[in-house]
């Protein structure tokens, strides 16, 4: 189930820009890329003593006020089994409520897997659609996000995600936030559901760059580990 969760993480969560601190968060938020700029990103995540790691990146374009276009890569190393390249990815944020930072607001993400990889074997036509909804009361902002992800192997079962935060902005561009997660296998009876807590900072060093740290606490069934997660963004 870690392995899904490295899939879901490149294939749906990093799909924000970097002029947002929220936006650095797993849960995602409304915000959108400004129309002619451009957000690029990168991030590391490693469970503590588990077998995978994640490296990817993505590419964001701001094509109106409230519409920006995305594309992505990841790698997840994996010491106990087959290894995952997943991408190259494109996906549209629209954001249709709001202004998506001090607005009640709400989004509409979506990310196609145009290749991936499992091992040798080559996997294509994951859909991944995610509603996000985003509430600020200075200097709180909560967030919510309702996804599912539609798998291209018949034989593979689709995905559900769920995440909701909580953040507190502080002075000086800084951003603290707990959030909880739970990736589902549909239609699996017995342990389907993957969870994780999370405790996040972000720090933005001016208008352009932004710095992330999150450590998370992932449950499924018996097992688990902790595992953080370290980001970089760059707003152009």
């Amino acid at each position: 189930m870690r392995l899904l969760l490295g899939i879901i993480f490149c294939l749906i969560l990093p799909t924000t820009a970097s002029a947002s601190l929220t936006s650095q968060l797993y849960t995602g938020d409304a915000f959108t890329v400004s129309p002619g700029k451009v957000q690029l990103r990168s991030y590391y995540n490693s469970s503590f003593g588990g077998p995978q790691r994640v490296v990817g990146g993505s590419f964001t374009f701001g094509a109106t006020k409230s519409v920006d276009a995305k594309l992505s890569y990841g790698y997840l190393w994996n010491n106990a089994g087959q290894d995952v390249r997943i991408g190259p990815n494109i996906g549209v944020k629209w954001r249709f409520i709001g202004d998506g930072v001090r607005k009640p607001s709400a989004a509409v993400s979506t990310l196609y897997a145009i290749n991936e990889g499992i091992g040798g074997e080559s996997h294509k036509n994951d859909f991944g659609s995610l509603l996000i909804v985003q509430y600020p009361v200075a200097p709180m902002v909560y967030l919510a996000n309702f996804g599912h992800v539609w798998v291209g192997d018949e034989d593979a079962f689709d995905l559900r995600y769920v995440s909701f935060a909580a953040g507190r902005f502080f002075s000086g561009r800084r951003l603290g936030a707990l959030e909880y997660s739970q990736l589902s296998r549909l239609g699996r009876p017995y342990g389907r559901h993957t969870n994780q807590v999370t405790a996040a900072f972000a720090y933005s060093s001016n208008e352009s760059l932004t710095y992330t740290g999150q450590l998370g606490y992932l449950w499924s069934g018996l097992n688990s580990n902790y595992n953080l997660t370290l980001g970089i963004s760059l707003y152009l």
